[in-house]
């Protein structure tokens, strides 16, 4: 069976498809497409098969081939981590801009999805902390692109830090990001040098209807936040404000969170 016969009957979206068997044939998407009359590989065929079959389950791709690019880059992900989005990529650029020169700024990165970057406490900072780092698609590219000396990636969960070293690694910035376990706000509490901190939290209420492509696969712990997703934004933001050290910070949010947030900062 030929590429362009088994993408046809793969029953899945023909980019889908087409990504898919490049994952199994070990090829570029382009390469596949440039021979689509070529016989597919028993074991790649096989291997394709079984991941179509995932995926008109509804499984995300990103899942299916371990992999989703970002800023750039291509990291890993596993189901232990949020799959990193393209309005995340805009927090990230905006998060580049605040640290070379902080202004306070608020930008809609989707629909309805907003970053906020604030200034809290003046003077000079030394390291960038980021809570709830998942598969530090965040950490690594602030540490990459603005050649950041020293960062700092939290989670409460293992595996996700695991897949996040591993990405530092592939990278070689895990000599300048040190991964923590732990609760975030429990971490800002102590923390006792000049810092930044950025954090894409869960910030969805319990009540929101997502597509099942996301509901089934992805840690809810990573999007839902209490009823009004607010459960881990202001604790964050409290105990950012509290603490004289944390000279700003980077959040990606909701617009109708924006107030709420502004008010527990400014307070």
């Amino acid at each position: 069976m030929t590429f362009k016969e088994l993408i046809s009957s793969a029953g899945i979206p023909k980019l889908d498809a087409e990504l898919l068997l490049a994952h199994a044939t070990g090829h570029s998407r382009s390469w596949i497409m440039a021979h689509e009359n070529c016989d597919t590989e028993p074991a790649a065929k096989r291997l394709f098969r079984k991941h179509a079959a995932r995926r008109r389950k509804g499984e995300p791709l990103a899942y299916i081939t371990g992999k989703k690019d970002f800023f750039g880059r291509e990291f890993r992900v596993t189901k232990s981590v949020l799959i990193p989005r393209p309005c995340t990529e805009l927090l990230v650029e905006l998060a580049i801009d605040f640290l070379g020169t902080p202004k306070d700024t608020l930008s809609e990165i989707d629909d309805g999805i907003f970053g906020l970057a604030k200034r809290l406490a003046p003077g000079k900072w030394t390291t960038v902390v980021d809570i709830g780092t998942g598969s530090g698609c965040i950490a690594i590219s602030l540490a990459l692109e603005m050649k950041l000396d020293r960062v700092i990636a939290v989670d409460v969960s293992k595996k996700a830090l695991n897949v996040a070293s591993e990405n530092a690694c592939e990278y070689g910035c895990n000599d300048r990001i040190s991964f923590i376990r732990g609760d975030g706000i429990r971490f800002l509490k102590g923390m006792n040098e000049p810092f930044m901190l950025i954090s894409n939290p869960p910030y969805l209420s319990d009540k929101t209807k997502l597509d099942p492509s996301v509901s089934k696969y992805e840690p809810a712990k990573a999007l839902f936040s209490g009823p009004k997703g607010l459960d881990v934004l202001l604790p964050l933001s409290a105990a950012a404000r509290q603490n004289p050290f944390c000279k700003g910070i980077i959040l990606e949010l909701r617009k109708d969170q924006v107030s709420d947030v502004l008010r527990t900062l400014e307070n």
